[in-house]
């Protein structure tokens, strides 16, 4: 038998599994998924990036998850409330009864501020909670895509359409394309687990849009680097990005991927920007690499993975 909280009172209500037990069972399923989703993924990505790239390497995802832990359960104005800790950030399940088992309803994240100063009754972000649900993430979304300028980089950083190389763009076409369809594969996996866990009006950890992207992203502009070239891509995401391309033997491969920076990206390019450094792009180095952690059930992969057409 489970307590559950809803109208203002305990009800009893013959649950198995338990609230602990659900939760418990999500993060072992979910670890199950990530898994089998990460060995279609690196079949893509040492086909298309360096060794040594951190761009969606997805490493430590796997240990993330085995990572995540039940710290509080209480009861919240939809449910039962479910505190986790593991992550960057701890995470909050909101919980309702389904049948004889649970399902997620929403899915509230810590609020970085109030993390870092402590939580704040006059925090803009959170009002005053601690906490983000998700229409407080999709108003943070809705208020930086309002705010964003056309493009923070200037045209001639964008090569002008001037600089083209066949062999660049079949390397780059062959990336978006197996990048779409691995997406496509690993959201297979991911929503059957998803069926099991989450309402259908949840939207967390829902990654549909990730294959729209995919097929989204397009060149924008070719531009020489010292050591290879850059390509700047549109359609993934609200930013630009740029792939360090570098030539391998016949080949090429991706050595860093950088992102627009979302502050000059808002208010236009600043010489003295805090977060680019003047630059328009931000590093992703140490952040999501693999370092020397190992694919699961694989040895490490080989130094110069290689693209082939």
């Amino acid at each position: 038998m489970t307590l559950f909280y809803g109208n203002g009172k305990f009800t009893k209500m013959e649950s198995n599994p338990t609230i602990e037990q659900f939760i418990n069972n999500y993060f072992r399923e979910r670890t199950a998924a990530l898994k089998l989703e990460l060995m279609i993924h690196r079949q893509y990505w040492l086909r298309f990036f360096h060794d040594q790239c951190h761009w969606n390497s997805r490493c430590g995802v796997i240990e993330n998850s085995e990572a995540e832990k039940i710290v509080g359960v209480s009861p919240s104005d939809i449910g039962v409330g479910v505190v986790t800790t593991g992550s960057t950030k701890r995470l909050r399940y909101r919980v309702r009864p389904s049948a004889k088992t649970w399902l997620i309803h929403n899915v509230d994240t810590e609020c970085g501020l109030c993390k870092v100063k402590g939580v704040d009754a006059k925090c803009v972000i959170c009002d005053g909670t601690g906490w983000l649900a998700g229409k407080d993430r999709t108003r943070i979304m809705e208020q930086y895509c309002n705010a964003r300028v056309t493009s923070s980089i200037p045209e001639d950083e964008l090569g002008g359409g001037q600089f083209r190389n066949s062999n660049i763009e079949e390397f780059m076409t062959g990336h978006f394309r197996e990048h779409a369809a691995t997406v496509r594969k690993e959201l297979e996996i991911h929503a059957a687990y998803r069926q099991r866990f989450y309402s259908p009006e949840c939207d967390w950890d829902n990654n549909e849009k990730s294959v729209q992207w995919c097929e989204a992203e397009r060149i924008a502009g070719v531009v020489p680097s010292g050591k290879g070239v850059f390509v700047i891509t549109d359609g993934f995401g609200l930013s630009r990005l740029r792939y360090d391309l570098r030539q391998e033997g016949n080949s090429w491969l991706i050595w860093e991927v950088n992102t627009e920076c979302p502050l000059c990206n808002r208010h236009g390019k600043k010489v003295d920007c805090f977060v680019c450094g003047g630059t328009g792009w931000t590093s992703n180095k140490g952040k999501g690499g693999r370092g020397g952690g190992k694919f699961p059930g694989e040895e490490t992969p080989p130094e110069n993975p290689r693209w082939q057409p």
